[in-house]
């Protein structure tokens, strides 16, 4: 089944901004895409959130998921493949 163009556009952009890491191309995409409470939000928590959202994008690179899994880890949080996240 096709995507509508809208979304397409959507996952071809978080993708872009999964893979690029700068928090505040992340912060512009997320507001962007309706999430307000992101043009203020602190560089941590979006860095989290980056890292999270990374481990359930299932069209991202095997090992750049890792590497959020490890990276949330390592400081106590939890990812996606988390079943208690």
């Amino acid at each position: 089944m096709k995507r509508p163009p809208e979304i397409e556009a959507y996952l071809v952009e978080r993708r872009a901004v999964l893979l690029n890491g700068d928090i505040e191309v992340m912060r512009a995409h997320l507001v962007k895409w309706g999430n307000q409470g992101a043009a203020t939000a602190e560089a941590d928590v979006l860095r989290i959130a980056w890292h999270k959202a990374r481990t359930g994008a299932t069209d991202l690179p095997r090992d750049e998921r890792r590497k959020s899994v490890a990276w949330l880890r390592e400081r106590g949080y939890r990812d996606l493949s988390d079943p208690e996240a």
